[in-house]
């Protein structure tokens, strides 16, 4: 239960005192990091000793990102415990380009290991989910010009029958003026950095394509 926290701490968070206060900051921890997050703070309170761990932490933009911890424990004057003091920086770039860097050498280590492309390319899928994307698809361009769906991966597996279905009912088609088949008629590749609901719509072939689109979540 926190009891203060400083100016750079609310406006990293974007949340008021009063919302961060007992325990309103843990509000702000990934749902992943939250269970491990709570776990080291009782156990190294129950032993008075100091801590350092590493969570995701909401930042006021939405992102979640990643900080580092430090906690002293704290002593009245006649030498009873008091809580503890901490601190928190903001380490989410130096997270990323660590993560990126174990990422390409597994990958490189990967590609190396077979002279099975199906199989080293549907590893490479895995291995980016959830690392650097929430899903991946991998689609390959035989010599015969068919287009065959190699592998999906996503980091809710119920979401991968979901991704199949709606490739089965809507496929790529070759007069797409965007997307996979655009891409593969011009050989420029394509980065999208924002998708709006606007823009299925506006893609949408129907409303049950709509509708796929939609809970698929593209963002």
């Amino acid at each position: 239960r926190c009891t203060w926290f400083n100016r750079p701490w609310l406006e990293f968070t974007g949340r008021t005192m009063a919302q961060e206060l007992g325990e309103g900051w843990a509000e702000g921890v990934h749902p992943d990091d939250l269970a491990r997050c709570l776990e080291v703070y009782t156990s190294h309170f129950d032993a008075r000793a100091p801590f350092t761990m590493e969570y995701r932490l909401r930042h006021r933009s939405g992102e979640h990102r990643w900080v580092i911890d430090n906690g002293i424990p704290l002593y009245g004057a006649v030498g009873e415990f008091a809580g503890y003091i901490g601190s928190c920086f903001d380490i989410h770039d130096r997270k990323l380009g660590e993560e990126r860097q174990r990422l390409l050498a597994e990958g490189g280590r990967i590609l190396g290991s077979t002279l099975d492309y199906e199989v080293t390319l549907a590893q490479v899928s895995e291995l980016l989910v959830p690392g650097l994307a929430d899903w991946c698809g991998l689609d390959l361009l035989a010599e015969d010009g068919e287009l065959r769906q190699l592998t999906v991966t996503h980091r809710d597996p119920s979401m991968v029958s979901l991704a199949n279905e709606y490739r089965r009912r809507y496929p790529p088609r070759p007069e797409d003026r965007a997307g996979l088949m655009a891409v593969l008629r011009t050989g420029e590749p394509l980065l999208r950095r924002e998708i709006t609901d606007e823009e299925l719509v506006r893609g949408a072939r129907d409303a049950e394509h709509l509708g796929l689109l939609r809970a698929l979540g593209p963002r």
